[in-house]
């Protein structure tokens, strides 16, 4: 398995992970045996990112309970809040955030988090500031390693400038012109990507999950990207 670098972590991780929120939405406890099966076949494998999030329902207590004893062998993600921008600003508290990271922690069966990421809190939540200081505290005391964003569109293009995150979790988010693509483009290229293999080697083409949303671009655009992304997988396919 192929490894590259993890944002601004510095920590190499596998480049393919194992996205597990169907481990939570259609397994869950009752498919534990299956479960089970697929995240130590995937360890067994190399693959050794594992990206689960508190809203995933059993997510977190199956990979806790699966693969707990094998800590030391994967980069572990999650996520704390609702995961939906419809949720109230009350979900999103100081201490909502706390808690839910001491959750985790205790499902995960760990000591310490490598990556947890505010999931999907909108914009003026983050400039409010109250969810990114949550973390940074759980950080502060040994509890997480690394803060990140996961969400789209605006709040992620905020999170990208704001320079306080390690990683970015997101879908590519829709442009409303030329101007607000090239805008993007132009984001200094320190900020963390999560893979390097995708077109234009640009954090806002960086995803571990690649899914482009092309309704808002002109068509020449559309065709630069899928011909860009073909040539690569040619490449690493031969």
């Amino acid at each position: 398995m192929e490894n590259s670098v993890f944002g601004k972590t510095g920590v190499n991780v596998s480049k393919l992970g194992l996205g597990l929120a169907q481990v939570g939405f259609q397994l869950g406890s009752a498919e534990y045996d299956t479960a089970d099966k697929i995240l130590n076949t995937a360890l067994d494998n190399g693959i050794n990112f594992l990206d689960t999030a508190a809203m995933y329902l059993d997510s977190e207590s199956i990979v806790g309970k699966s693969v707990g004893h094998r800590r030391d062998e994967y980069f572990l993600a999650t996520k704390a809040g609702t995961g939906r921008t419809t949720s109230p600003d009350s979900e999103w508290t100081y201490k909502k955030m706390k808690d839910s990271v001491e959750n985790s922690l205790k499902d995960l069966q760990t000591d310490v988090i490598d990556l947890v990421q505010l999931h999907s809190c909108e914009t003026h939540l983050l400039e409010q500031g109250d969810v990114i200081k949550a973390l940074q505290d759980c950080k502060l005391e040994g509890k997480i390693k690394y803060i990140g964003y996961s969400g789209d569109n605006e709040a992620a293009m905020w999170a990208v400038k704001s320079n306080l995150f390690d990683t970015l979790l997101s879908v590519l988010p829709e442009f409303s012109s030329i101007n607000d693509l090239t805008s993007a483009l132009l984001i200094p290229l320190s900020f963390p990507v999560t893979r390097n293999d995708w077109p234009f080697n640009n954090p806002l083409f960086s995803f571990t999950k690649a899914f482009f949303i092309f309704s808002k671009l002109p068509n020449s655009f559309k065709t630069l990207i899928l011909i860009s992304f073909a040539k690569k997988l040619f490449i690493e396919l031969t």
